[in-house]
């Protein structure tokens, strides 16, 4: 997950307060197989619900407010 947190840092999308390696602990927590498993096999969300609240959670915890990808 450290080289996805680099690369997150070299386009200047990661969130000002975290330094890379906190970001990719946070990518390793989050990606955790675990977290699949007790949220969607043992408490029943849907797959959907699952992406949709990763990739909410992802972007919020590891994304600067107002980036843009350059086209």
């Amino acid at each position: 997950m450290g080289k996805l947190a680099e690369r997150l840092d070299a386009l200047g999308s990661l969130r000002d307060d975290l330094t890379v390696e906190t970001a990719g602990d946070l990518l390793w927590n989050y990606n955790d197989p675990q977290t699949y498993y007790k949220l969607v096999i043992q408490r029943g969300w849907p797959v959907e619900q699952f992406v949709e609240w990763l990739r909410r959670t992802l972007t919020e915890q590891l994304i600067r407010p107002g980036y843009r990808p350059k086209k």
